[in-house]
């Protein structure tokens, strides 16, 4: 029986009950048709438990037909909240008690959801797996080139290497049809992103079908993608006991609730990026002190490289305010007498880099009308820093009875109120006395698996951790409305939407060349959406005027880092910088509305040409970077356009058609293209 049907573009989910009471969901679609024999294989949850189902094949797959296979369907209530709709299913068993939550906003072909378990039993139980998401019938099921006709995206994102997608058949993966392949990705750590993003795409060729998923979690998480009994299914989640090393024990009445996980719907790739960019926007939660997009300077990339001093800072303050910038952010090194990295976790000024005082050279930011901005690594303590006699092993990672050492630093655990009173006390003597409006939250190392303390698995230790981390950011932007927090883990090594729906920006890489610099931002939209996009403008002074314009391409419809040698500087250099700030901040109140494509195909690590479009309701902006060293003719299959022009940079527009447009862009140059529809 049909209780519940949610149309979500070009697709349905319809939500039924069995015979024997199961629920199950089932995508509906033209040409869709599912034996009622087949039917209790969709369904809706994937739970395992310790000791049930003793025959199943654990660690084979997520989809063993344990618990999820025997819930009962008990209601299902609904919840309207302004724009957005939420639907609660009830089910249970003798020992569970599960919630799924479905929630879908108005207007956008996104689906978000997370299960709430609760133990119902006398006795405790153990947690295994359990699915945010679950959905089965991703093909036609039963077609025998299904292997060949759906594609998957793998978004690869490693340290200077972020946003690399790449797209394979199933067949290319190995799949056959009737084998027991599984496609598998999984984030184990504290840095959620150092392999993949937690992200995943799929598509029917032949049948116009797309779907695009993330999984909202700070540290560990894991997806997958296979097939059972003819269909292909996805189930994203957390982490799990066989990938991450997560196990939760649930006593009599307590309840465990997963990390949420969304899926956009569409007939191909650049519809369903739109639909989850719309969809991304909703669930973040930036300060109106960042809305109107303000141009911030930080001192670190091809700049001062952490190493701050009263006499360094000076020019490049006043570069920065030259160029436009709007935020000045000090990076990394105030706080050492010396090397900095395993002595960080004290945070005082060390005044001998400052001669009359740090809390001067902050005023003069403030003179030049920029907002001071600050580095600080809240999670770590350096293994020689003089704050260490402040804490216990209580306050720590610990494995094995022992504090986890990674290079040179501690691991602090912000579920100890020992350590987020050190933390707050430092953050409100930095906004009190030096008038700190922005922080620069970076996180440089990787904490492994998770910790033993107060927890019943080494993952468990480590989500409850990275729960308690935003709460304890989410209680600074409560206390200080206007402060602007950027999201930083050595670049892109934490760039999720857990953590990015408590941050106003986030860092997307620490690559110090534009030409890399240029490749990871044309694809940023990929990962994080336009407003949130923090990319380096940061030139050497050896940098050719066609270099210096490629790189403030990179940057024109994201958030503008700008850094590097423009404090070295000559007049042309400068205007050609304070050029592109003007027409940054022209068209900036526009990106927030801007919807991400991809004219000439997602950029790749092997390509030259780096484009990425933009689309508003009335213009389309394209950038344009080419990392060649020869010029290059790019025909953009663009329809609808009414004037085409160049605003910013070096190019060449040589036919405007119906259909299409063609430009030359001369080596090692960028621009930016103007479409009127």
């Amino acid at each position: 029986m049909e209780i519940l049907k949610i149309n979500m573009g070009s697709e349905a989910l319809s939500f039924e009950t069995l015979d024997n009471g199961q629920l199950v969901v089932l995508p509906v679609f033209e040409g869709c048709s599912i034996p009622d024999e087949k039917k209790h294989y969709f369904r809706t949850t994937e739970i395992q438990i310790t000791g049930d189902n003793p025959d199943n094949h654990r660690g084979a797959k997520c989809f063993l037909m344990g618990c999820g296979e025997i819930l009962k369907y008990k209601d299902l209530k609904e919840e309207k909240e302004e724009d957005k709709t939420e639907y609660i299913f009830t089910l249970e068993n003798e020992k569970i008690e599960v919630k799924l939550h479905y929630v879908i906003f108005d207007g956008i072909n996104v689906l978000r959801a997370y299960s709430e378990i609760k133990n119902i039993s006398d006795d405790a139980i153990g947690l295994e797996y359990a699915s945010s998401f679950a959905l089965t019938g991703l093909d036609l099921g039963g077609e025998k080139d299904a292997c060949e006709k759906i594609k998957i995206g793998v978004f690869n994102n490693s340290w200077c290497c972020e946003m690399d997608y790449k797209e394979y058949s199933l067949r290319d993966l190995g799949f056959i049809k009737g084998g027991v392949n599984r496609l598998s990705y999984a984030g184990t750590g504290s840095w959620a992103t150092k392999e993949y993003l937690p992200q995943g795409f799929l598509a029917n060729t032949e049948k116009n079908r797309a779907f695009l998923w993330q999984i909202e979690s700070n540290t560990s998480w894991h997806h997958e993608v296979s097939e059972h009994q003819g269909y292909y299914y996805l189930r994203a989640s957390g982490p799990s006991e066989h990938d991450n090393g997560w196990w939760k024990e649930l006593k009599k009445g307590e309840s465990f609730t997963t990390v949420k996980a969304a899926v956009a719907f569409g007939k191909n790739f650049d519809e369903t990026l739109s639909e989850m960019t719309k969809y991304r926007r909703k669930i973040i939660n930036r300060p109106e002190s960042d809305l109107y997009q303000p141009v911030i300077f930080n001192d670190y990339l091809n700049c001062l490289w952490a190493n701050p001093t009263t006499e360094r800072e000076m020019p490049v303050i006043d570069a920065a305010a030259k160029l436009g910038a709007e935020i000045y952010c000090m990076d990394a090194g105030w706080y050492a007498d010396g090397v900095w990295w395993d002595t960080v976790g004290e945070w005082q000024v060390v005044e001998r880099r400052f001669p009359g005082g740090i809390k001067k050279l902050f005023s003069y930011i403030r003179e030049k009308g920029m907002i001071p901005g600050i580095w600080l690594e809240p999670e770590t303590i350096g293994i020689k820093s003089p704050a260490l006699s402040r804490f216990t092993d209580e306050d720590f990672f610990m494995r094995h009875g022992k504090r986890i050492v990674e290079h040179g630093r501690h691991q602090l655990d912000f579920r100890s109120e020992r350590v987020r009173a050190h933390l707050t006390e430092r953050v409100d003597w930095l906004v009190s006395e030096l008038g700190i409006g922005y922080f620069k939250f970076d996180y440089n190392i990787d904490a492994g698996i998770g910790t033993e303390n107060d927890a019943s698995s080494f993952g468990d230790g480590l989500m409850a951790h990275g729960k308690a981390y935003l709460s304890w950011v989410d209680s600074l932007r409560e206390k200080y409305p206007h402060l602007i927090i950027e999201n930083c883990a050595s670049g892109g090594m934490r760039m999720e939407y857990e953590s990015l729906s408590h941050t106003a920006l986030q860092s997307l890489t620490d690559a110090d060349d534009y030409k890399r610099i240029g490749i990871i931002a044309a694809n940023s939209a990929l990962g994080v959406i336009p407003e949130q996009a923090a990319v380096w403008v940061a030139p050497k002074k050896s940098y050719t005027k066609n270099e210096i314009e490629a790189s403030l391409v990179n940057a024109m419809f994201k958030r503008v880092h700008l850094s590097g040698e423009t404090y070295l500087f000559d007049e042309e250099e400068t205007k050609l910088v304070t050029d592109a700030i003007d027409y940054y901040k022209s068209i900036r109140n526009e990106i927030p509305d801007l919807l991400p494509f991809f004219p000439d195909g997602v950029p790749g690590y092997d390509k030259n040409i780096l484009c990425a479009g933009y689309k508003g309701k009335e213009k389309m902006y394209i950038t344009l970077v080419n990392i060649s060293d020869k010029d290059e003719e790019v025909i953009l299959p663009l329809s609808d356009i009414k004037e085409v022009k160049i605003p910013f940079g070096i190019g060449e527009i040589i036919k405007t058609e119906k259909n299409a447009v063609t430009v030359k862009i001369k080596a090692g140059s960028g621009f930016i293209l103007e479409c009127e529809k």
